[in-house]
């Protein structure tokens, strides 16, 4: 445990601000059992210039929005390999002083703002925004 620093809860901007400032790899733990479902600290992380590490489920949303993107890598949460394999990645990085070349143009597709005209879009396809 010498090298885990346990921070106190901080507002959603100190979090952001010390997700792009301070950190090297962001980490995001998602239970098995919860498919379909997308956490919004995700479309955070994928904002920032960061790897991802995400302990998920490695079929599911998560694990294909980070492949389509190339914004990280995904661990299963229960496999301590796979795991491990997945630190040695972001490990790697670090130590090269690489970054993933990420496709940004497949990151803003999923800002709010694009999400929210894709709705929009399709609301009025379908008559109901009038």
């Amino acid at each position: 445990m010498a090298n885990v620093v346990l921070l106190k809860p901080v507002p959603h901007e100190e979090a952001l601000r010390i997700s792009i400032m301070e950190t090297d790899v962001l980490v995001m733990v998602h239970p098995l059992g919860r498919k379909g479902v997308y956490s919004g600290k995700l479309f955070d992380y994928l904002a920032t210039n960061k790897p991802i590490l995400a302990l998920c489920d490695t079929d599911d949303v998560i694990a294909e929005l980070l492949k389509y993107t190339g914004a990280g890598f995904v661990a299963c949460e229960s496999d301590i390999g796979d795991i491990k394999r997945a630190i040695i990645k972001c490990y790697l990085l670090w130590k090269n002083k690489e970054v993933l070349p990420r496709n940004w143009d497949r990151i803003s597709q999923n800002s709010r703002r694009s999400q929210t005209q894709i709705l929009i879009d399709y609301l009025s396809a379908q008559n109901i925004l009038m």
